[in-house]
C-alpha cells in the first residue's frame, strides 16, 4: 500500500501530510507541491495501483468506487487535518496514543513537520 501511496505521489506531484490505515477504512491526505500538482488524480492513481496489486495477489475485496473528498485550505489547517487524521486510532481504541499504531505515516514530510510545527 505504502508504495502504491510513494508511487502515485511522485507522477501527481503530491506529498502525503498524513495517512492511517483502519481496520476497515482508510484516510490519506494528500496536498499538492506545486500548481502543476492533482490530489484527486493521485487518489485515483492509487486506488488504481494498488487495485491492480490486490487482484494480482488474490485478494477478495476490492476498494470502493469513488472515495469521500474535500478541500483543505492553509497551512494551519492541513495540520490540524492530519492531526486529527493520525488520532483516528486512539479514538478508536486501538492505541492509547498517536504513535503507537503501526499503520500512520507520513510520505515526502517528517513527523515532526506535523505534530510539532
Amino acid at each position: 500500500m505504502l508504495a502504491a501511496l510513494m508511487r502515485a505521489c511522485e507522477q501527481m506531484g503530491c506529498f502525503v501530510p498524513t495517512y492511517c490505515a483502519m481496520p476497515d477504512h482508510l484516510h490519506v491526505m494528500f496536498t499538492g507541491l506545486n500548481a502543476n500538482s492533482d490530489a484527486w488524480l493521485a487518489m485515483v492513481k492509487f486506488k488504481g495501483i494498488h487495485g491492480k496489486y490486490l487482484h494480482a495477489s488474490g485478494a477478495h475485496w476490492r476498494w470502493q468506487a469513488g472515495f469521500h473528498d474535500h478541500i483543505v485550505r492553509g497551512a494551519r489547517d492541513w495540520r490540524e487535518h492530519a492531526r486529527y487524521i493520525a488520532k483516528n486510532p486512539v479514538r478508536a481504541g486501538l492505541c492509547r496514543e498517536v504513535g503507537e499504531y503501526p499503520f500512520v505515516g507520513t510520505i515526502g514530510v517528517e513527523w515532526s513537520d506535523v505534530f510539532w510545527s
